[in-house]
């Protein structure tokens, strides 16, 4: 199931879904926060189709609270302009929700690959110590634009607001984060295994199974990327922007390329699809092999990028020809001593030129 996330600095009707609010403020009878359908509708869950949605809830903070959990339900009908976290007020822990102000932040969770399944809210309120550093980062999100309410955010944001929000290592924002640098620090990443280590503590142990557990996430994902890839280059042969294709990592599990594809005029060009259930600037790895195919190869030799990947599908971003990037990274290992030299690197998508979005579905 995937993941996305939101940020709603909170009016005083929105917080009129907690039954002290809704007693205490003058602030209408929402009983609901509105999730603004420009981030909620159209860049989360674009295509939803307006209607009542049961939904899981758990509420976390603030100042890192414990986890409340209920159900209630996500909604839009003819008389809202917006979506509403909606159901009745919320009565328990009046005490905790009470220091709430209009202005504090709700970071939403939201969980589900067609439509909202479970969400996780997390509050942070300007009145306590604990929240306020995180709170200023919030705040400085939303300095471009404030008229804004609502902005749509990804892991790298999240990674930003629990080093500059100086969030312990046992906050929840953290926990958020640990499973996709986790992954990706089985595969070799450095700055991914420092962002982990950093969120929770050097004295932190991950036991055996824990490893094995994300490493196998990891080749899981991707072996969906590549069967997802196959798909796609089997759709590219039935129109003809290629003639045939190979998929050559299924073949040999060494090879330093996914597959090679011959385009209608004899051209040849090789593919190495770079696959993560996250987001797509989330850096990737480069294995030693691979640098050096990509510069004796002769042809072409392409990025596949597949991210937001799912069971429901993903999405890639197809790069320009990456041996001139490769060579300058070979050029940059030269002049290592004798007898040295690095298995890998990690290349930041934002180094090469990637065309534009395009939308893989799986197979029946």
């Amino acid at each position: 199931m995937s993941r996305c996330f939101a940020v709603k600095r909170l009016s005083a009707s929105d917080l009129t879904l907690f039954q002290w609010h809704y007693e205490n403020r003058n602030a209408g009878n929402q009983k609901a926060i509105n999730l603004n359908a420009d981030v909620f509708a159209q860049q989360l869950f674009p295509g939803l189709d307006a209607g009542s949605y049961k939904v899981g809830l758990t509420l976390i903070g603030p100042a890192n609270q414990p986890p409340l959990t209920m159900t209630r339900k996500i909604i839009k009908n003819p008389a809202y302009k917006n979506w509403r976290l909606d159901g009745e007020t919320i009565d328990k822990d009046q005490e905790r929700f009470s220091v709430l102000c209009p202005g504090d932040f709700a970071l939403i969770v939201f969980e589900g690959d067609r439509k909202p399944e479970d969400l996780k809210v997390v509050f942070f309120a300007l009145g306590l110590d604990q929240d306020r550093a995180a709170h200023k980062a919030f705040d400085r999100l939303f300095e471009a634009d404030g008229r804004k309410t609502m902005l749509a955010l990804d892991t790298l944001d999240l990674q930003a607001i629990a080093t500059e929000g100086e969030l312990s290592a046992d906050h929840s924002l953290r926990g958020l984060l640990i499973d996709e640098d986790l992954i990706d620090a089985t595969t070799g990443s450095a700055d991914a295994l420092q962002r982990f280590v950093y969120r929770v503590g050097r004295n932190t142990r991950i036991d055996k199974q824990t490893l094995q557990k994300a490493r196998a996430q990891g080749e899981a994902i991707g072996e969906l990327g590549e069967s997802l890839v196959e798909l796609y280059l089997s759709e590219c042969v039935q129109t003809g922007q290629f003639s045939s294709y190979e998929w050559l990592s299924q073949r040999n599990a060494i090879s330093p390329m996914d597959f090679e594809a011959t385009a209608p005029d004899g051209v040849v060009e090789s593919i190495e699809v770079k696959s993560t259930s996250g987001e797509f600037k989330r850096a990737f790895h480069v294995s030693l092999a691979e640098l050096r195919e990509a510069v004796a190869g002769n042809r072409p030799y392409r990025i596949y990028r597949v991210y937001d990947a799912s069971a429901e599908g993903a999405k890639l971003r197809i790069s320009q020809d990456f041996t001139p990037l490769s060579l300058r990274i070979l050029k940059a290992f030269a002049p290592l001593p004798q007898g040295v030299s690095p298995d890998s690197v990690s290349v930041s998508p934002e180094v090469l030129s990637f065309g534009n979005v395009i939308n893989l579905a799986p197979g029946e």
